[in-house]
């Protein structure tokens, strides 16, 4: 209970209700921030738009022990920062996404043409961008990636739906529209990560 106030309070970092997490306390929270920093600020990582591959991260953290590499992996991953593909080979650092979208629009129209498709689009307005919206999102909802994401925004894919998230700095704006022939589930499950994601910023 005291760690867990510590944790609260910012003292000290601890996660008991994450398997992956709940072996290590770290005693300094600040300490974490220089190694992560130490990936936000790669070359290798910036030039690859947002690729961390594993010879990489144990440049970064050669001096770490290997269990704590996977350790702070994990932190990355818990922060929304960044995630791994499913290979497990290299990680993505959301916040270093390439800043121009890919060729989505052909795939994107194509749902659309469908017969039966339907769509639900919703708009949030904002006072202003913060950084890490929508990357924030893009980590937590990987697991329907298209590999078709940049710092903005992202196509992601559920069964057979398509869903479109972008971020517009210039009105502070994001949208999160889903097509397909039932898209009101897979909106929900995007609205509820988004909303999530809106909360960390009253």
């Amino acid at each position: 209970i005291l760690t867990q106030w510590l944790h609260d309070l910012g003292d000290l970092l601890y996660f008991p209700d994450q398997k992956e997490l709940e072996d290590i306390v770290i005693l300094k929270p600040h300490w974490v921030s220089e190694y992560i920093s130490k990936v936000l600020e790669s070359e290798a990582v910036i030039n690859s738009g947002g690729i961390l591959t594993r010879d990489e991260m144990k440049r970064l953290w050669h001096d770490l022990p290997a269990t704590l590499r996977e350790h702070f992996l994990r932190l990355m991953e818990r922060f929304d920062l960044s995630y791994r593909d499913e290979d497990r080979a290299i990680s993505l650092i959301v916040e270093r996404l390439p800043l121009t979208p890919p060729a989505y629009q052909t795939q994107w129209d194509e749902m659309k043409a469908l017969e039966n498709s339907k769509e639900i689009t919703m708009r949030f307005k904002l006072n202003t961008l913060p950084a890490g919206i929508p990357t924030w999102l893009i980590a937590r909802a990987h697991r329907f990636s298209t590999n078709t994401h940049w710092r903005y925004g992202a196509l992601f894919k559920h069964e057979n739906h398509l869903a479109l998230v972008q971020a517009s700095d210039r009105d502070s704006t994001v949208q999160l529209s889903v097509r397909g022939p039932n898209p009101p589930n897979f909106f929900a499950l995007l609205k509820d990560g988004l909303e999530v994601t809106l909360a960390r910023f009253p």
